[in-house]
């Protein structure tokens, strides 16, 4: 197809299919003859600019005014500008840094008689999420019944 060849990104017509399928969920009557007619638009506005970029596929896909409002809202959670989406995958990296850092830390306490103990993942992610205080306790215990004596119920 001669129009998809000529468009500056190779993931634009997934992503069209995408966000689609959503504002269909949400009620709009999103079809094929409105995603060639969005596809069109693009091809004369290009995506470059974020504002012509909406309009154009606003245009397209959505009709009337409540569609015009739940488009709004839709096309803001799913087109997600470039240094927001930045901030976000930087935050998912540091989250996922810590977490493999805690559940490290979770594998190398929980040990009962030396050996490590053979927990899942989904296990340590939850010794992990204890607090300080609950966690001492569980250690506590584990140490106490490794010798058997002092056990309390």
């Amino acid at each position: 197809m001669e129009l998809i060849n000529r468009l500056p990104s190779s993931r634009l017509e997934e992503n069209l299919a995408n966000f689609a399928a959503l504002l269909r969920r949400e009620g709009l009557a999103v079809g094929t003859p409105e995603l060639i007619d969005s596809l069109q638009a693009l091809q004369l506005v290009g995506i470059s600019h974020r504002k012509v970029f909406k309009v154009a596929l606003q245009a397209t896909l959505a009709k009337g005014k409540r569609e015009q409002d739940l488009f709004d809202q839709l096309f803001d959670l799913y087109f997600v500008p470039a240094a927001v989406q930045q901030e976000r995958v930087a935050k998912a990296d540091a989250y996922k840094k810590r977490s493999e850092k805690q559940l490290a830390k979770a594998h190398d306490e929980l040990r009962f008689k030396g050996e490590a103990l053979q927990l899942t993942p989904v296990e340590l992610d939850q010794y992990a999420a204890l607090s300080e205080a609950q966690r001492g306790k569980l250690l506590d215990f584990m140490q106490k019944t490794e010798t058997g004596v002092n056990v309390e119920p």
